[in-house]
């Protein structure tokens, strides 16, 4: 696969965040200097929020791009917050999902089905099943 190189028109071009859909990973940008939208893609988004699984911009929010010419107009890189930050993100996009250590208990035999404590049907509080009868005389 080649990789195509995009003709850059401006380099750190403010502007406030028209509308970014998270779901579907895109939106508009207004520049700042001529107030044209331009578009922009998650995947141009370089310095998203950590607190984020996903990369998005929110809604209103000021950012600082650089301007390159796409299939079907000018397209946003270089996605950042003001001054190279990282942008604040969507408040519509999830969360990174804590890492936190659960403690390993040893299950009590197998697991599923396999050998080890006795599920239903084995002695337990109602006793033996019925087709292993209490006292089997030598056979």
């Amino acid at each position: 696969k080649t990789v195509k190189q995009k003709q850059v028109i401006a380099e750190k071009v403010s502007g406030t965040v028209k509308w970014f859909n998270v779901k579907s990973g895109y939106g508009f940008i207004n520049r700042n200097d001529t107030k044209e939208d331009v578009f922009v893609h998650q995947t141009a988004i370089i310095r998203n929020n950590p607190r984020k699984a996903v990369r998005s911009v929110g809604d209103g929010e000021a950012v600082e791009f650089a301007v390159v010419a796409g299939e079907k107009g000018y397209e946003a890189a270089r996605v950042t917050g003001p001054g190279g930050e990282s942008v604040k993100g969507s408040p519509y996009a999830a969360d990174k999902r804590r890492s936190y250590h659960r403690q390993y208990y040893p299950r009590q035999g197998g697991g599923r089905g396999g050998e080890g404590a006795p599920r239903r049907g084995g002695v337990g509080r109602r006793g033996p099943p019925p087709n292993q009868g209490g006292a089997q005389g030598d056979e």
